[in-house]
């Protein structure tokens, strides 16, 4: 083979083979063979790293997310213990009383014998009906041209379109009363709208506190309003809109520039360019302490304390204009507030010589940690008689506990597989030769199985697997006394499988139940005990010790993996080889120090590699110009005696 190459760096040009014939490239590839093989180790050892790397960075993640998971991040609090210590609160008639047991909760019962009294807010009711009249004033001047027209009404959100009869005349205010009622009639049924005219205003009225609106047909040209004289000031509903102004309503709210008053003690302003919404969500928001809302079924306004019970108050008075004498009709009715008086017995007892009687100033309360919230009271002067328990629940304890067992199982397994994964020595690495000579399929094959079994044995995830197994089996000393607790995870049904499970926690549920039923408390106790002692990376051998004998199950979990996956001061030895996955592995950490010293080696031997081909072809370069120069004496002087 002869080629001519002159691609690589610092060539001046090679003659490879031009004269002598031989191949060049082969040999020149043959004779630094020695350093291309050190730049393949050193991309094999490479991937090895990333691999091993990738391996970690994946335990840890694992570490990270259950942890978070099942502990969060306090010291002194855990997200999954919480969940098992929990009381759950039940009451017997929900209809009267809910109650919710909070983390401070005491197990126990209260009976509630008696609901006196409920508590009220202090409100200020309004009269009913203020809205101003569905009225305008009638145009009798083109009645003429009232034939075939129409109208839309709404009656209690049912829309009809009206329409005026085209073959009839139209000339009087009696006539378009007569039409109309006649057309509501059919629209909607007898006696549900009227139309009445007097004094030149046509009136629209409903019975039993319906909705009404008129409006618009969208039949251009042919509008009976346009025609009627109604005009876009006229009042289109017999309820108030709260979208518009107060200026909109001047027969209710007068024609004054601007409205103020107080609310307990409270100062307000506004100017009649403001709309009712404005001015209702401006006073709910308020330091008045108190809540405005309109009814547009009663078509009337309330006010309301915030607070609930005797001391609350809703103290009015308008200063300019008269906005709260317009919304309320008046001056209002005042209802006083009202405190909740309860007959009850704290310890759940029915006797009548238990009670007690309360009085709070709202209908919810707190008592020994569980909230308490009056939802109703009994018929005339019946007595409710609730029981509110707060318990453990049973249910619930099982459902976390297998949850748990589930996730840590899953942890512990990935851990293991990677600890007794075979290694298959046949196996190596990819150089790019090999790569290039496979198809993408088998490339990825052959990684696959490659991949494998490089932290078989390994001494981190060996540790980290042999502390999550002797945790569960230590007995836990009982802070309350002299001795252990009675039980271990055996005696609740939790057992580990024959030796190829590798450590992995077995359920008997029926056992579990059964052991909550007799100790509920020393159960929760075995998992969830914290000790005397904190949490610390230094602390001495002593005190280790010590909190490891004295922490529930889930406490010692919590430690090992906190242990190995601590990122601050004395990092754990996996953060110390392959970064804190928290903050996206950023900074240096042993392997990657390692992959970047391999790096920089690849560099070198790749410099090298030039060097050493180039010295070569320059070498066979001088031959195949030495060569060639023979060649041509060799000629010259043949020629020379040819001549002769």
């Amino acid at each position: 083979m002869t080629t001519i190459d002159s691609s690589t760096s610092g060539s001046t040009g090679r003659i490879t083979g031009i004269v002598s014939g031989l191949d060049t490239d082969s040999l020149v590839k043959d004779l630094t063979i020695a350093t291309q093989l050190k730049i393949a180790k050193a991309n094999q050892n490479k991937q090895i790293l990333e691999w091993k790397q990738q391996d970690y960075r994946t335990i840890l993640e694992k570490l990270f997310n259950f942890n978070k998971t099942y502990f969060g991040s306090s010291y002194s609090k855990m997200t999954i213990g919480d969940q098992l210590s929990r009381l759950t609160a039940t009451s017997s008639n929900n209809a009267y009383v809910t109650a919710v047991a909070s983390d401070s909760a005491t197990a126990g019962s209260v009976y509630i014998n008696d609901i006196i009294s409920m508590a009220k807010a202090a409100k200020l009711s309004g009269a009913k009906g203020i809205s101003p009249d569905l009225a305008f004033t009638l145009n009798t001047d083109n009645l003429a041209s009232l034939g075939g027209t129409s109208m839309n009404v709404t009656l209690d959100g049912s829309e009809k379109t009206l329409t005026f009869s085209a073959s009839k005349t139209y000339s009087t205010a009696d006539d378009v009363v007569n039409e109309l009622n006649s057309l509501l009639e059919d629209a909607f049924g007898s006696g549900r709208v009227a139309v009445s005219a007097a004094d030149g205003t046509l009136k629209f009225s409903a019975a039993n506190n319906s909705i009404l609106k008129i409006a618009d047909s969208g039949n251009a040209g042919y509008e009976s309003l346009a025609v009627l004289g109604f005009t876009d000031t006229d009042i289109s509903q017999n309820r108030l809109d709260l979208n518009k102004k107060l200026a909109d309503y001047p027969s209710l709210f007068g024609s004054e520039p601007v409205c103020a008053f107080s609310i307990n003690g409270t100062d307000f302003s506004f100017d009649n360019n403001t709309t009712l919404n404005k001015i209702i969500s401006t006073i709910n928001s308020s330091a008045a302490g108190v809540q405005i809302a309109y009814s547009n079924i009663t078509d009337s306004f309330t006010i309301t304390a915030n607070e609930t019970g005797t001391g609350s108050a809703v103290e009015i008075a308008d200063s300019t204009g008269s906005f709260l004498n317009a919304i309320l009709g008046g001056s209002g009715t005042l209802s006083a507030g009202v405190n909740a008086v309860v007959s009850l017995s704290l310890d759940g007892s029915t006797d009548g010589s238990n009670l007690t009687t309360i009085t709070r100033n709202s209908n919810t309360f707190t008592i020994n940690g569980t909230t308490y919230t009056l939802k109703g009271m009994a018929a005339g002067t019946a007595a409710e008689g609730v029981t509110v328990t707060s318990g453990y629940n049973a249910d619930k304890i099982v459902d976390t506990i297998t949850g748990f067992v589930k996730d840590y199982n899953d942890l512990l397994g990935s851990i293991t597989d990677k600890i007794y994964e075979e290694r298959d020595k046949d196996y190596q690495p990819l150089t790019k030769e090999q790569k290039d000579d496979l198809s993408d399929e088998e490339v990825e094959t052959w990684n696959s199985k490659a991949k494998i079994g490089w932290l078989r044995n390994d001494i981190y995830l060996s540790n980290i697997a042999s502390s999550l197994r002797s945790s569960l089996y230590a007995e836990v000393r009982n802070l309350d006394g002299d001795g252990n607790l009675k039980l271990i995870l055996p005696d609740i049904g939790i057992t580990t499988g024959d030796y190829t499970e590798e450590g992995k926690l077995t359920i008997d549920e029926d056992k579990l139940r059964t052991a909550l039923a007799k100790d509920t408390e020393g159960v929760i106790k075995l998992f969830n005990q914290q000790s005397s002692v904190s949490f610390s990376l230094y602390n001495t051998d002593a005190n280790k010790a010590t909190r490891f004998q004295e922490s529930g199950l889930f406490w010692r979990i919590n430690d090992i993996i906190k242990t190995n996956t601590n990122a601050v001061g004395a990092k754990s030895a996996l953060v110390d080889l392959v970064g804190n996955p928290s903050t996206g592995y950023i900074g240096s950490y042993a392997y990657s120090e390692r992959i970047g010293e391999i790096d920089l080696k690849i560099k070198s031997l790749k410099v090298q590699l030039e060097q050493e081909r180039e010295y070569y072809y320059k070498k066979f370069t001088a031959m195949e110009t030495a060569i060639n120069s023979l060649n041509a004496q060799s000629s010259y002087l043949f020629a020379q005696s040819s001549s002769y």
